[in-house]
């Protein structure tokens, strides 16, 4: 589905550096085919070379404590994680927190920094979900995404660098 001119006036992203992580997935590779089509200028971060990729790529992975990049970025889109499905804590630890810390140090400078979360990190009885919303702590998967939202929230705020979070239902489905 292509952007219309409105949407693509709308995100008025025209040169705009973008970093995506969770690119090779469902949701994070259509997110940057859409920044793509809207002008951005999109990077991904990929643990290996992506065959007839249309973006910038490098090769890394956010586990990795030393975790650096020569291009500054001016919007970082966080999407990569490992699921809930996921039972080795060491793995979800290592990923969805010490990952996130890695790549908030890599990125210093960019002005937006995107993190992508779940409805999972809330209890199901509340209708309406607000920024005031309790989260709830039920298992090693959302206790660590809650823990790495914390820390961007802390940094961002200390960084001056704008956080925006957005809680995707858990289920999705479709090739990634």
């Amino acid at each position: 589905m292509k952007l219309s001119e409105n949407e693509k006036n709308a995100m008025n992203l025209k040169n705009t550096r973008v970093l995506v992580t969770g690119a090779t997935g469902f949701i994070g590779s259509r997110l940057a085919q859409k920044l793509l089509e809207s002008g951005a200028d999109v990077t991904i971060l990929a643990r290996k070379k992506q065959e007839k990729s249309p973006f910038k790529t490098i090769i890394d992975d956010l586990t990795h404590p030393n975790l650096h990049f020569k291009q500054k970025f001016d919007v970082v889109c966080h999407l990569a994680s490992v699921t809930p499905l996921e039972k080795n804590k060491k793995i979800i630890q290592s990923v969805n927190y010490d990952g996130v810390k890695n790549l908030f140090s890599a990125v210093s400078g960019a002005k937006l920094f995107v993190y992508i979360s779940g409805l999972a990190v809330f209890d199901p009885v509340y209708d309406k979900i607000t920024e005031t919303t309790p989260k709830k702590y039920d298992t090693e998967f959302v206790k660590v995404r809650i823990k790495a939202q914390e820390f961007l929230e802390e940094n961002c705020s200390k960084s001056g660098m704008n956080l925006s979070v957005a809680y995707l239902g858990d289920i999705v489905y479709g090739n990634g």
